[in-house]
């Protein structure tokens, strides 16, 4: 553990930056005290958020860990811009081998701006997040971050191996009641009532984890097939997760002509299927004097709303405002409240983009329609330059349900 350590301040530069500080230090009785404790924040940690309050933003060089302490400070102190720049730079760094720290972390929980690459982590690495030596000093909040997922790369009975493997870490020892008590919260979670049934009698059974009512409980789910509601402290899910997903994807031909545009438009149509969409890929301002500078960098705002046109309503729309670098690519996650944004069977969208000054873009003469097995992408000509114009070169989604 680190030493405390006794730190002076400019204390109407932490005022400034946070409405908590500002009582703490001139609005309570702490503050005719001389000393404010911060008994939940390394030294090293309150250095960063200093230099940030003087003017100093290094959060796009912070370290992972440095970034993951850094939030906690922030969300503590309400200083949402902070979060905000903290948040873009986790997601860059966040890997399944470090995700079940910030998962640790509460204030991870109400950065909306992470909770799409936490998901994307989540369900389709799972295998490589409980496989990390991490998971094992996972709190049982964030364990059940995980298992609240519906989609997921691995089967459930893998997900019953890693608890009590889990549980058996953290209680050091092998007794079904004392895995249960540490089980408490997560076994809510874990779909028993979906494992094979053999699978239930050879894994879980034995474990004695499950009480014995709660283990004929389980046995009548798969006996009668239908949900038991005496099944409370346990999971009584019938429903297995969606699992082995995959992105496609559609391209679009690499002879387009590049073109200079601030927004245009294009229609996406599903078959018999849900997709989830995944980020889309940008190239941003060809400024000639600045592409080949890396540091040379500007503010893009974009506009990225998808319509129903089946039913005349607007499905999202995701503002991006961040700093791009002149000509390079640059990805705009298609999210509303953090979670991914899914197109409904047998529907088209329309999707308008826009940009604050014109980006690079793609052009060719008539109207193109590309298809694959699950969606049809139709771009249209363009009003401005009269030219056929996409957006992007390819369109990524995974296909979600398969309609019966």
């Amino acid at each position: 553990l680190a030493q405390p350590e006794r730190i002076g301040v400019v204390k109407k530069m932490l005022m400034a930056h946070s409405e908590v500080l500002r009582a703490e230090l001139e609005g309570s009785e702490l503050a005719e005290k001389g000393d404010v404790p911060a008994k939940d924040m390394y030294p090293d940690t309150f250095k960063i958020l200093l230099k940030y309050v003087y003017g100093h933003d290094t959060t796009a060089s912070l370290s992972f860990e440095d970034a993951d302490n850094l939030l906690y400070a922030a969300e503590k102190y309400m200083m949402d811009p902070l979060k905000s720049s903290l948040s873009i730079r986790l997601m860059m760094l966040l890997t399944p081998e470090n995700i079940c720290q910030l998962l640790n972390n509460p204030a991870c929980y109400r950065a909306l701006e992470l909770q799409s690459a936490i998901t994307e982590i989540l369900q389709y690495e799972t295998d490589k997040v409980l496989e990390s030596p991490a998971f094992f000093n996972t709190s049982p909040d964030a364990f059940v971050k995980i298992l609240e997922q519906e989609i997921m790369n691995v089967e459930e009975i893998y997900l019953w191996k890693c608890a009590v493997q889990w549980a058996k870490h953290r209680g050091h020892t092998d007794e079904g009641p004392a895995l249960r008590k540490q089980l408490s919260k997560p076994i809510k979670y874990i779909r028993v009532c979906t494992l094979r049934f053999d699978d239930f009698c050879s894994q879980v059974v034995p474990t004695e984890i499950l009480e014995d009512e709660e283990v004929k409980l389980v046995c009548l789910t798969h006996g009668k097939r239908e949900i038991q509601a005496g099944l409370v402290a346990v999971s009584n899910k019938t429903e297995p997760r969606i699992t082995n997903l995959e992105v496609a994807e559609i391209n679009i031909p690499n002879h387009c002509t590049p073109y200079t545009i601030e927004a245009t438009s294009f229609t996406v149509a599903t078959k018999e299927a849900e997709v989830e969409l995944q980020p889309l890929e940008f190239t941003g301002n060809p400024y000639p004097k600045a592409i080949n500078n890396p540091g040379h960098l500007y503010h893009c705002d974009c506009s990225i709303q998808i319509k129903d046109i089946t039913n005349d309503t607007t499905l999202v729309t995701v503002i991006f405002s961040q700093r791009v670098q002149y000509g390079a690519k640059f990805v705009v996650p298609i999210t509303s409240d953090g979670r991914k944004v899914r197109l409904l069977p047998n529907r088209s969208y329309r999707v308008d983009v826009s940009f604050n000054m014109p980006h690079v873009m793609y052009s060719f003469t008539n109207q193109k329609t590309y298809y694959n097995q699950y969606i049809s992408v139709t771009f249209y000509i363009n009003s401005q330059i009269g030219r056929v114009v996409a957006p992007v070169q390819k369109l990524l989604y995974r296909v979600i349900t398969r309609k019966v």
